[in-house]
């Protein structure tokens, strides 16, 4: 399963900060209105969707009437002794972003970075 745009660009910008979890930024999003149609398209937002039903199923009932603001976070890397310059895996964390948000809970996504013509693709391991 693909990833959509939004997915695509905010793995992307934490990726591009650097290794040093320490020194990177949150990337804030919003996602639309959640549909069926959104979140099968993405495997990204399918994972987040299931997270966020069984841990926030209040907040999940009000995305399918509202944008949700979001957050996606760099939490720890896996470098590949091939590649002492870049990680073979890439843990990021997807948490809520607002009123709502507790900065210790996320959503876990463990990618596999596949180099393709210099360009990294993440895919969900």
């Amino acid at each position: 399963m693909p990833l959509c745009g939004r997915c695509t660009w905010a793995i992307e910008e934490v990726y591009s900060q650097g290794l040093d979890f320490r020194l990177t930024q949150d990337v804030k999003i919003h996602l639309p209105v959640l549909s069926q149609i959104d979140i099968q398209s993405c495997w990204v937002c399918l994972k987040f969707s299931k997270w966020l039903e069984s841990e926030y199923p209040a907040l999940c009932g009000d995305w399918k009437r509202e944008p949700l603001g979001v957050k996606f976070s760099h939490h720890a890397h896996i470098v590949s002794s091939e590649q002492a310059n870049s990680p073979a895996r890439l843990f990021v964390g997807i948490g809520l972003d607002g009123k709502n948000s507790e900065d210790d809970e996320f959503c876990m996504l463990d990618l596999a970075l596949i180099s393709a013509k210099g360009i990294v693709n993440p895919r969900a391991c």
